[in-house]
């Protein structure tokens, strides 16, 4: 339920719903990182991890109101990007609102390039980006 809360808050549209959250945990082919406080989830990511050759994915990443600005969200994409690395995928790809400058700096910061513009991708028709990241090869 902490999930869905932390989701209503930090989307104002494409938001899921309480039994599609449920399916990305315990169905799908995704790995789901928390981030908590006190017991209480504050933050979490979800990475889908489709058969390789296929990219890993950043389905969904959100900080609760309170713990914005704390680096949580930082904190979140590093393990997200070390944990892809990990598991051998060769990029990560994710979709942004174009018009949330501040969330595409953000990713701009971790190394992940604009690649494609997606117009009308949204429900409200706002326009999105799909960024992406390539990921060195984990040699052991």
């Amino acid at each position: 339920p902490s999930l869905s809360i932390i989701e209503q808050k930090s989307f104002e549209s494409d938001r899921l719903s309480p039994s599609r959250l449920r399916y990305f945990i315990h169905k799908a082919k995704a790995i789901t990182l928390v981030a908590t406080h006190t017991s209480s989830v504050i933050a979490y990511v979800i990475l889908l991890t489709p058969k390789h050759p296929k990219p890993a994915r950043i389905y969904s990443i959100a900080v609760d109101t309170p713990y914005q600005n704390q680096r949580i969200g930082s904190f979140l994409l590093d393990e997200t990007i070390r944990l892809s690395a990990q598991l051998d995928y060769h990029s990560i790809h994710l979709e942004v609102r174009k018009k949330h400058v501040n969330t595409v700096g953000f990713y701009q910061k971790y190394g992940f390039e604009s690649v494609k513009s997606l117009p009308e991708y949204y429900d409200n028709s706002d326009e999105g980006l799909r960024m992406v990241k390539y990921l060195a090869r984990q040699t052991t």
